[in-house]
């Protein structure tokens, strides 16, 4: 799986991940009985408008570019080399 195929899996990646959190936090339930949702930021006892809120960030900040450093070149000095 490379080029198209992947940058499609890539941009789908943010929709499937918190609908599968919603699904699998409204089926498990912890040891008490309580829904289980992996993440505080999913988690729908803070309502469903603070988590969609809360999906449309995280989808903003994963396709928000990360500037990379890029190496500078620096002078080795070799101590006692002679020129």
């Amino acid at each position: 799986m490379g080029g198209k195929e992947c940058q499609f899996a890539t941009e789908l990646y943010p929709i499937f991940w918190p609908a599968y959190t919603l699904v699998r936090g409204a089926l498990v339930k912890d040891r008490t009985g309580r829904n289980c949702y992996l993440y505080p930021l999913l988690d729908v006892k803070n309502g469903y408008a603070r988590v969609a809120v809360n999906i449309v960030l995280a989808a903003v900040l994963f396709f928000v570019p990360v500037p990379v450093p890029v190496p500078v070149p620096v002078p080795v000095l070799v101590l006692g080399a002679r020129r």
